[in-house]
């Protein structure tokens, strides 16, 4: 008999006598819902045995990466176990998540049921962290590899409804907004996370409140791509909110108010004061300069520090020479770091606070004194905001229809107001000619604006890619300003 042949005879032999022989098939790994395979009902049953819940009834919710099924402890209160998908699975970007966050450095790729037992772990931290800060979240109770028991968000055994589902007035909605921006701030100054999937899908309604859920996807402050997730996020709660007929912040406002460092406990009051005020001087329907600054913003480079900044000298002086929003894009670092939107120093006030103040009709500047002395009722001043959006409809279709109405008084305010507004008796008693000299100056002078725009525009394009080319020519390799950038942390 051949040597191998033998070999493999006496290894059988050995198997059977120690009992170690053991088929495996499909079987083994089959699911039930997608979440129930034997090592999970294994891991349930334990639960069961150990008195963690007495029952364990039908599933409330199904996601891309797990299922929520609720359970009955002994004493009847109810709570929300959530089993991670471990053999299909249909959220297949977590890497980006995960990869780079200090917590988890020792990922595991190659395995699905390790790395999913990896995003249940990040998923019971994430919502420590965020009840620990006092953020209304579920409260993590037990974790046993991929399955999850916390508090159940419900009554009487039935689910809150998602943000998406709850049919809320639109006072109620401007409340939702301002909580949902506070919360966001909350995660990222006190809580050091940022959600990185913040949409109308993971946050709950539970008598009148916000509960934000679906925090496995959470990341840190230290993550390198947390900035740019925290981005995304205010770009979902503002669409959301905006579709709801809710006036917002742009997107730039609110990741600056989330950043800025000026805000704390003793001012946060005249900065939420502020927010009010500066989103409901917003229309509900979204200005198409600001869409089109939004997507800018969205896609630009926001460093974190100012030794991180490429040149901050050519940065200043572009600040310094003003002009149109164009010339000064790809500046965005002045209120995560604490300076003044001119870069001329630190910033004395949140920036939120200086933009309310710089709004026409704004007489008292929110912080100041007088504003100071009164209480700090947030459902009020949310009322008054959503009564002045509500107004400022039907005062547009108004207007609309009077100008339709009567055509001759609509031409005759949209080219400069009446009589009465911005003369005087003296320019009354003008003759007809001046009037017609004056009219055909200001045709020539429209007629010339276009003109004029145009060559400024490409002027400034010109001047723009001129500066861009020195700029390349001496700007340093990324190997070599990561080595200098490196050496200074070492020091």
């Amino acid at each position: 008999m051949h040597s191998s042949v033998a070999a493999t005879v006496r290894g059988t032999a050995r198997q059977q006598a120690t009992g170690a022989d053991r088929t495996k098939d499909k079987a083994d790994r089959a699911t039930y819902q997608t979440v129930l395979d034997p090592r999970t009902r294994l891991a349930l049953v334990k639960m069961l045995n150990s008195g963690l819940f007495s029952e364990l009834n039908g599933c409330v919710s199904t996601g891309k990466e797990a299922n929520v099924y609720q359970a009955v402890t002994a004493g009847g209160e109810d709570l929300a176990v959530k089993i991670y998908k471990t053999s299909i699975l249909t959220f297949k970007d977590r890497d980006r998540y995960v990869s780079g966050d200090f917590r988890f450095k020792s990922y595991c790729k190659s395995n699905p049921r390790k790395m999913v037992k990896v995003w249940a772990e990040k998923e019971f931290r994430n919502l420590a962290r965020m009840r620990a800060a006092g953020i209304r979240s579920p409260q993590p109770i037990h974790l046993r590899m991929h399955v999850l028991v916390m508090e159940f968000v419900g009554s009487n055994g039935v689910a809150a409804p998602r943000l998406k589902d709850a049919k809320a007035p639109q006072q109620q909605m401007q409340i939702f907004y301002t909580q949902m921006v506070l919360f966001v701030r909350q995660m990222y100054q006190e809580c050091h996370l940022v959600h990185a999937d913040l949409s109308e899908y993971n946050i709950l309604v539970h008598n009148e409140e916000l509960w934000i859920i679906d925090v496995s996807q959470a990341v840190d402050l230290d993550h390198p791509r947390a900035l740019d997730f925290l981005r995304e996020d205010a770009l979902h709660v503002n669409d959301f909110f905006r579709r709801a007929g809710v006036a917002t912040l742009t997107v730039r406002e609110l990741f600056d108010f989330v950043v800025d460092p000026h805000i704390n406990p003793g001012n946060i009051d005249a900065a939420v004061d502020a927010l009010i005020c500066v989103a409901s001087s917003r229309p509900t329907v979204q200005d198409p300069e600001d869409a089109m600054a939004d997507k800018i913003f969205q896609g630009a480079y926001i460093p974190r520090r100012l030794e991180e900044v490429d040149d901050h000298e050519g940065d200043f002086e572009r600040l310094a020479a003003g002009g149109d929003k164009r010339a000064t894009e790809g500046i965005y670092y002045q209120t995560i770091t604490g300076m003044r939107p001119d870069m001329t120093g630190a910033a004395a006030a949140p920036a939120v606070v200086e933009a309310a103040a710089l709004l026409p009709g704004n007489r008292a500047r929110p912080g100041s004194s007088a504003s100071d002395e009164e209480d700090f009722d947030l459902e009020a001043r949310l009322s008054g905001a959503a009564g002045r959006s509500a107004e400022a409809a039907p005062a547009g279709k108004a207007e609309q229809q009077s100008s339709e109405a009567d055509p001759a008084a609509a031409k005759h305010n949209a080219s400069g107001g009446s009589d009465s507004s911005g003369s005087s008796s003296d320019e009354e008693s003008d003759s007809d000619q001046d009037g017609e000299d004056g009219g055909e100056g200001r045709e020539e002078r429209v007629k010339k604006d276009p003109e004029a725009e145009k060559a400024a525009r490409k002027q400034h394009k010109a001047e723009v890619k001129e500066a861009n080319r020195e700029k390349r020519k001496h700007k340093l390799k990324k190997h070599v300003k990561k080595r200098a950038i490196n050496k200074h942390r070492h020091k």
